[in-house]
């Protein structure tokens, strides 16, 4: 791995503003929301982008448009059209819980939110920064932006209530399965009856793994349709909930979602 990193071909890689903020990590580690808004195309950062030399910004045309990136867009838009889905199936009295966060650039896109089609939606992070762009973008809506962990939910630290829609859609590509089954067996504890919890994982199908994991310095638990079911199988009682696994458009992202009965 560092004979690759320190290869020369990196003095080019790293103008591509994408891999340049991975490999650097300016909030200390590796898939920051800072990241996710870069190959969002989030007008956050478009300056960040625009001063990228222009090699840098062809390079990140390419990176920017690799169908990981791709899937993480997408990922994004069924993230809003769920919680959409959750507000008109709660007749606009929706509960929703949002763990690791990030920027909730869903909040942005969904229509029930300006609506006013939702109750409460929690939206919980580590990084007190992330919490702190959530506060600044979406303080005075129903977002209620906190700072919490994995460690936090697993050690019952928080009094959150219950609710309709629970989702985790960047965190499990760094849990091992152990933790993996622990959590979601905690976030659907919080599940009211008819509530979903969504979960999602770039999959072992992501062809440019090997880029992100040299390049881009960002290691990811790669899991596949297989691997979402044995999560959910160790988990729950599949005779309280009704599972389903999928995958996104281009493959890249592996999606599970359990509803409560």
């Amino acid at each position: 791995m560092p004979f690759v990193q320190n290869h020369a071909v990196g003095r080019f890689l790293f103008q591509d503003p994408l891999t340049h903020w991975s490999f650097t990590k300016p909030r200390g580690y590796s898939g920051d929301a800072s990241l996710l808004d870069i190959y969002y195309k989030h007008p956050s950062m478009n300056e960040h982008v625009s001063e990228a030399s222009a090699l840098g910004k062809q390079i990140y045309d390419c990176t920017v448009n690799d169908p990981a990136c791709a899937a993480g867009r997408e990922r994004c838009e069924i993230l809003a059209r769920t919680v959409d889905e959750t507000a008109e199936r709660t007749d606009g009295t929706a509960e929703i819980l949002a763990v690791a966060a990030g920027h909730l650039r869903e909040a942005q896109i969904c229509k029930s939110l300006p609506a006013n089609r939702i109750k409460r939606w929690v939206a919980l992070d580590q990084d007190p920064v992330s919490v702190g762009m959530m506060t600044r973008d979406l303080g005075g809506s129903v977002v209620d932006p906190m700072i919490g962990s994995v460690l936090g939910l697993l050690k019952r630290s928080y009094d959150l209530g219950q609710f309709d829609l629970v989702y985790a859609s960047g965190l499990y590509d760094y849990l091992q399965q152990k933790i993996a089954v622990k959590l979601v067996q905690r976030l659907t504890e919080f599940l009211r009856p008819g509530g979903q919890f969504l979960f999602a994982n770039f999959s072992d199908e992501v062809a440019s793994d090997g880029y992100m994991e040299t390049f881009m310095d960002w290691q990811l638990i790669l899991r596949s349709a297989d691997d979402m079911w044995e999560i959910i199988n160790m988990s729950v009682d599949r005779n309280q909930f009704d599972c389903d696994v999928w995958y996104g458009e281009n493959r890249n992202i592996v999606y599970g979602t359990l509803r409560r009965k």
